[in-house]
């Protein structure tokens, strides 16, 4: 192009300005020359040392000097221009064109060094694309925050809307089981959405904070402030098969309800976590009771005398244990036909030549099971956190020996222990499933004809994605859960103030699990303003 027309068209650009649509002029054309002009002044306002962005007290607002201003003009129309473009040689010079420009202004504006950080990276991994709704107006004001020269010290005191905050009671869970909030520290192994560990790499009080409960329809619940951020999706997005989106609290407060003339809605839901990878700390040992057999003792076992046995009416789960039993043991059948008794053989013996003695019995006593009553029975530690095939097969004779598969695919499971509930809630919500449980009163009559109370009896509905049961006619009715397989959000209500933290972790996806195996969002944005701000050049950041 020669000189004189490069002016001409130059002369015509800055007239138009920022104003895309007043002339003839190609608009992809328009862009690239627009960039050109844009480099120009960039140059112009280095030489004269001209303060490129500034903070006006007065509007509250940011004042950009010409080539910044040129650079959001050119920003705000070469995306949909790229996407309406044919020819791959020009949509590749623009695409070009648009990385000059979110780099440019990425050195002076934080909500342009987010999505420049992500060039070239695929949209699966990217973190600030799906979120873009909620992440750019708090990267604005996170902008606003860095130009103020009154800002409060920056490594510890973020702008509104950047926090994360939960309360220090919080319980996070980590590879070892669950841990409070407030003993979260920076190295500490935390558990993220895959299931996996993953590390805190930073720690942030936030002090005192309102709280507020958000409730679910498990009967869990989240306490966090209302800047506390979460991966939802809303019922249109269910509807539609639309991707999951970033919000927080405050946002969800006006709308976790839809109503229309005839029914009342939950609108948002979260994923669930994926099955959980514990600590190899607490695998199961070769001489310990099959997780199968541990489960049928627990669900129709008796454990208080010196002879252990459970009641069946199911051939399959007699001929399992069966298979399952260590070759010193054997399973006895009683007058009862419904009844097993799990005893040794009299012909094993040892080298020494002593009669083996029942070591199921040594475990029983050993995991504090001995002498409780079906309403003291619980899951030992070291099952309900072993690893994820060994807790599998916990469930299934668990579902095998009380529970049972509705026609619609539910699974129930009833206890009269209610540390066995809470138990059975965390088995079955570690494997990935989502579990609700409610209490029931129930009662006899005596001779007399008079009603006696009994043990209340907790029933535990759930759905997950993995079969439950071995029992034939029981698996027949299992169905992988597809519409109801997330958490919805019931209520959200403040509860009280507290102190408040929020952390940072490795975790790709940026998400931890927190009460009730729900997972929340971590300070992803906090640590890549703290890079913005070291840095302030997104090439070699």
């Amino acid at each position: 192009m020669e000189l004189a027309e490069y002016e001409r068209i130059e002369a015509e650009i800055k007239k138009i300005r920022y104003n895309l649509d007043v002339t003839e002029m190609e608009i992809g054309k328009r862009l690239l020359l627009l960039n050109l002009l844009r480099y120009d002044l960039s140059l112009i306002e280095d030489r004269d040392k001209v303060e490129k962005v500034k903070y006006n007290y007065k509007t509250k607002r940011l004042e950009y000097s010409e080539s910044i201003e040129i650079g959001i003009a050119i920003s705000l129309k070469i995306n949909e221009v790229i996407r309406e473009e044919t020819e791959l040689s020009r949509q590749q010079e623009l695409y070009k064109c648009m990385q000059e420009v979110y780099y440019y202004l990425a050195r002076y504006l934080f909500e342009y060094f987010l999505p420049a950080m992500e060039f070239g990276i695929p949209p699966e991994k990217q973190f600030i694309a799906p979120r873009t709704s909620v992440l750019n107006r708090i990267a604005k004001e996170m902008s606003k925050f860095y130009y103020r020269t009154d800002r409060p010290i920056m490594t510890l005191s973020m702008p509104q809307g950047t926090g994360k905050e939960q309360p220090l009671s919080s319980k996070i869970l980590t590879p070892d089981g669950w841990i409070t909030m407030g003993d979260v520290k920076v190295g500490t192994k935390v558990i993220g959405a895959d299931g996996k560990s993953c590390n805190v790499t930073g720690v942030y009080p936030k002090g005192i904070k309102d709280v507020y409960r958000v409730s679910f329809d498990d009967g869990s619940y989240v306490d966090c402030g209302l800047e506390h951020l979460w991966e939802v999706k809303t019922r249109i997005d269910r509807i539609k098969g639309k991707p999951a989106r970033i919000v927080n609290t405050k946002q969800m407060l006006e709308d976790f309800k839809l109503q229309d003339k005839y029914h009342i809605y939950n609108n948002y839901s979260i994923k669930l976590v994926k099955p959980i990878n514990y600590n190899y700390e607490y695998q199961l040992e070769e001489d310990d009771i099959k997780p199968y057999i541990l489960g049928t003792l627990l669900a129709n076992g008796s454990l208080t005398s010196h002879t252990l046995s459970f009641s069946t009416g199911e051939n399959e789960v007699v001929k399992k244990i069966e298979k399952m039993l260590p070759k010193y043991l054997t399973l006895i059948f009683t007058k009862n036909k419904y009844v097993y008794i799990i005893k040794r053989k009299r012909i094993e013996r040892d080298k020494l030549g002593h009669f083996i003695k029942n070591e199921y019995l040594s475990k029983i006593k050993e995991y504090r099971l001995f002498e409780k009553k079906s309403n003291e029975k619980f899951i030992p530690k070291k099952y309900l956190y072993s690893n994820i095939r060994e807790r599998v097969e916990l469930l299934k004779g668990l579902m095998d020996g009380d529970g049972y598969i509705s026609d619609k695919g539910w699974c129930v499971y009833h206890t009269t222990s209610e540390r066995m509930k809470n138990d059975f809630l965390e088995l079955v919500r570690g494997l990935g499933g989502k579990a609700s449980c409610s209490k029931k009163k129930t009662f006899y009559k005596d001779k007399k004809g008079e009603k006696k109370q009994c043990n209340d009896v907790y029933q535990i509905n759930f759905v997950i994605n993995i079969l439950p049961v071995s029992v034939t006619k029981k698996a027949k009715r299992y169905k992988i859960p597809k519409y109801n397989y997330q958490k919805m959000i019931v209520n959200i209500e403040k509860v009280r103030q507290e102190e408040c933290q929020c952390i940072m972790i490795d975790s790709p996806e940026h998400l931890y699990v927190t009460d009730g195996y729900t997972l929340t969002h971590n300070t992803e944005l906090s640590k890549r303003f703290m890079s913005w701000v070291i840095g302030k050049e997104p090439r070699s950041s």
